[in-house]
């Protein structure tokens, strides 16, 4: 019972950091959103084979982005080795998917995951910026940003939608009920602290182009 509770105790405090941390690692929880979405479409609308295989690819893009991450961050400062590792193995991936599916498929795949990322990435700067420089925006007189002083929230919770309509919409493609859909939808929202607690972690895409 002891080693029980000082792991959920431990847990309880990774997911606390994590909740608390959610904010500075928008642009990693958007990457990781972004392949489990595509993963999930696939399995809805694609092959069992070609479903199987990306997800396994994507299963190894994860670890090996997160055993490299780690590394390069316990390293206290730039790991070219790690960084060097993490982006052949990921150009591995590739040519394997080429192979396996086609470079058609894995071209696109790979596009839509880098310009979700970059995209999402950028909006959730922006959001931070304007939050942390909030009360230089109070001074201004620009009708945009006198709506962001009445409704800033409300940035936030937009961001989070779309995170969460990305993983919504290819979840109803999934032939199963809608339970089923809502308990995926659900799992994805509580795992968010989880994913920002290990991007604290060095397990974060923006430790690779820093």
């Amino acid at each position: 019972m002891n080693f029980i509770s000082k792991n959920y105790n431990k847990f309880r405090e990774f997911y606390a950091g994590g909740l608390n941390s959610v904010w500075e690692f928008w642009t990693h929880i958007a990457h990781v959103t972004t392949i489990l979405a595509i993963l999930i479409l696939l399995w809805g609308c694609a092959t069992i084979e070609v479903a199987i295989m990306w997800t396994i690819l994507g299963v190894l893009y994860i670890s090996i982005l997160g055993i490299c991450g780690y590394i390069n961050f316990r390293a206290y400062y730039s790991s070219s080795m790690a960084i060097s590792i993490y982006f052949n193995l990921s150009c591995i991936l590739l040519v394997i998917g080429c192979f396996e599916t086609t470079p058609f498929i894995t071209m696109t795949i790979s596009a839509i995951i880098l310009s979700s990322t970059f995209i999402l990435g950028s909006i959730s700067k922006w959001i931070n910026w304007n939050l942390l420089y909030e009360k230089d925006l109070k001074n201004s007189k620009s009708i945009f940003k006198r709506l962001w002083n009445q409704k800033d929230r409300w940035y936030m919770i937009g961001y989070i939608v779309v995170l969460v309509l990305l993983i919504w919409l290819p979840v109803m493609t999934l032939q199963i009920s809608t339970l089923l859909k809502l308990l995926i939808v659900a799992v994805y929202l509580l795992s968010i602290p989880i994913i920002a607690g290990l991007a604290n972690k060095g397990v974060n895409i923006e430790e690779m182009f820093e």
